[in-house]
């Protein structure tokens, strides 16, 4: 899966918001900067309307196995507010995800021999074959 890029988030936030690409950036910096604070001290982390990070202490064993090292494991979990605007989706808005379901819905019919290999038409199905899998 394609993901955005960190320019084209900084270039689609300072669109949406009116403000300069410096601006989001030092927001941001100033975000990460908080967010560490609060976790370093084993606090939740929360950026409101998005995610909420919770911090776990463990441990793990050196790579000679003679001490453990302490280390953040983190959880996060999407909003309340970010779900219900989630919700109100109709489906993923991205252009190759109709593509790609059609090209495993064939790979899957091929798997089960289903399409017809006889017929020129890519939709064609076997019926004595939908009779064997009932």
């Amino acid at each position: 899966m394609k993901g955005v890029s960190i320019q084209e988030r900084y270039d689609d936030i300072c669109k949406i918001s009116g403000l300069s690409e410096e601006i989001v950036r030092r927001v941001f910096k100033a975000t990460r900067e908080s967010l560490v604070k609060s976790l370093l001290q084993g606090e939740r982390a929360t950026l409101p309307g998005i995610v909420t990070l919770t911090p776990e202490l463990r441990n793990k064993i050196n790579s000679g196995g003679t001490e453990l090292i302490p280390y953040i494991k983190i959880k996060a979990s999407a909003s309340a507010a970010l779900e219900t605007e989630l919700a109100k989706q109709q489906g993923f808005n991205g252009s190759d995800l109709k593509e790609r379901e059609l090209a495993q819905e064939k790979a899957g019919m091929q798997l089960l021999n289903f399409v017809n290999q006889d017929d020129n038409t890519e939709n064609g199905v076997l019926t004595h074959q939908i009779s064997a899998l009932l």
